[in-house]
């Protein structure tokens, strides 16, 4: 008896975050299932079901078979693999005994503990061709005498976004000592 009523407790309990996750994350992923099987009208609202016509023209698209799919393709196994060898080594560098572990491990979290816009905000305003610090000390020191366009130029842009996709995330190997 008292096993039940803790499972109807426990259920009670975690059925208000289960409605939440269902209409916050699955609800719109079954959403955008659904609507890329219609065809849409110029509102956006799905028409006719059952339709493949949208991926068929996804896949005859230049753009997207030339530009977004290699893309995504080197983001994900550079930014992965760059990122799991990063992580490894600051998460093993980081369980030895050095002095100032602690602080080198708050260091360490503080990236990963930032929000993901207040941190785009920072290399927006970092990269920034005319009023960004990286530019001003390029051109102080003479590497440059006219500043790029770092999130302008989409080489550049790309090699932007995987530098700051190697963030470190040591936090899953790390273990307290």
């Amino acid at each position: 008896m008292r096993q039940r009523r803790n499972s109807l407790l426990a259920a009670a309990c975690l059925a208000p975050s289960a409605i939440l996750l269902a209409g916050v994350v699955f609800y719109p992923i079954l959403q955008t299932i659904y609507s890329s099987l219609c065809t849409v009208n110029l509102k956006g609202q799905p028409e006719a079901f059952g339709t493949l016509q949208n991926f068929r023209d996804l896949w005859d698209n230049e753009v997207f078979r030339g530009d977004i799919i290699p893309q995504t393709l080197l983001w994900t196994v550079v930014v992965v693999l760059v990122t799991l060898l990063i992580s490894m080594f600051v998460a093993l560098a980081l369980n030895e005994h050095l002095p100032g572990r602690r602080i080198l491990r708050s260091i360490v979290l503080l990236p990963w503990a930032t929000s993901v816009v207040i941190t785009a905000a920072i290399f927006t305003w970092l990269l920034h061709p005319t009023q960004g610090p990286i530019n001003a000390m390029l051109q102080t020191w003479g590497i440059m005498d006219v500043p790029p366009a770092w999130l302008a130029r989409p080489g550049l842009s790309r090699r932007r976004c995987c530098l700051r996709g190697f963030r470190p995330s040591p936090t899953n190997c790390m273990r307290r000592r």
